[in-house]
């Protein structure tokens, strides 16, 4: 598979931060503190992007609605833990 495939089945963070309404520093926030995730990391891809899947898109505006009602970080991170 060419990156060029690559980059069609996958967002890089820019266009999904966009996507979803949220900043590339959100985004990256989130998965050091290991609450969200990107569906794939640049060791797949040969470099060092982090590439979201459209399939994510109704769990990061899940969290981030939890954030904005207060709910704590370590507390999603239980939860996406559990379920995941």
């Amino acid at each position: 598979m060419s990156d060029k495939n690559l980059d069609t089945d996958y967002l890089r963070i820019m266009e999904f931060a966009d996507l979803v309404g949220m900043t590339d520093g959100a985004l990256r926030h989130y998965d050091g503190e290991g609450v969200f995730r990107p569906a794939k990391r640049g060791g797949e891809f040969r470099n060092d992007y982090r590439y979201y899947a459209t399939t994510q898109i109704a769990a990061v505006l899940m969290i981030r609605v939890l954030v904005e009602i207060g709910v704590p970080l370590k507390t999603i991170k239980e939860l996406v833990n559990t379920t995941t």
